[in-house]
């Protein structure tokens, strides 16, 4: 997780969900040039819809966002409920929640997945759209686990239970080389290695399924 004043520099995607304000430390103009030069910027929902002084934009829901990723905000909805669902373009379900948004896409914007039940069917609430080398992608509800891995086309670092945290790291090389199990619940969680580590805290060796005591944490360096 880092701050809008970090560096871009580097990153492959940045996901930013609940990014209220986009008019601090000239995030804009960076997080566009960076998407431009390549980056892949998951953005939303409920993004880019404060200033600066936390207040809500008049002229429109967002400051850049529509004119970013080449959409217009028919509708917004923010208020959970069943009613609401959601399919990907392509194949298969796309689980949303929470809130909504309603998106029309001008010519050379790309809907990846539409609402298919409730009244903002059939308008889309996931957005792509090229810019430069890269491409944003604008999102209008709060996806399942499962339909954010399938935006960033990356597998799960391992399988593990809801209330551990997964965070992996890698050599410089590029290779995989650890993984830091955190569990945020106080109770017991669980993850499930594909190889052999070593716990760096204690120098125990572990291997296939772990579990993980109350506010555990697992330093693991892959053997």
């Amino acid at each position: 997780m880092i701050d809008t004043q970090h560096a871009l520099d580097g990153y492959e995607i940045i996901l930013s969900p609940f990014l209220s304000t986009a008019d601090e430390n000239r995030l804009k103009e960076r997080i566009t040039e960076w998407v431009k030069n390549g980056g892949t910027w998951i953005v939303g929902p409920m993004s880019d819809i404060m200033d600066e002084n936390v207040k809500k934009y008049t002229y429109a829901p967002y400051s850049f966002l529509e004119e970013l990723a080449g959409v217009y905000t028919k509708y917004q909805k923010p208020v959970a409920n069943d009613v609401f669902k959601a399919q990907w373009t392509n194949d298969g379900e796309c689980g949303i929640s929470t809130c909504y948004d309603a998106y029309e896409c001008s010519e050379g914007t790309t809907s990846l997945a539409h609402y298919v039940a409730g009244e903002f069917a059939p308008l889309s609430v996931i957005a792509e759209r090229k810019v430069g080398k890269g491409k944003v992608i604008l999102v209008g509800s709060v996806l399942s686990h499962g339909d954010i891995l399938r935006l960033v086309n990356r597998a799960p670092i391992a399988e593990a239970s809801g209330n551990v945290i997964l965070t992996e790291r890698t050599a410089t090389d590029g290779g995989m080389c650890g993984i830091i199990a955190v569990e945020t619940e106080y109770k017991g969680g669980y993850v499930i290695l594909n190889g052999e580590y070593t716990d760096l805290i204690t120098g125990k060796q572990y291997s296939g399924k772990i579990e993980i005591q109350p506010y555990g944490v697992l330093v693991l360096k892959r053997i």
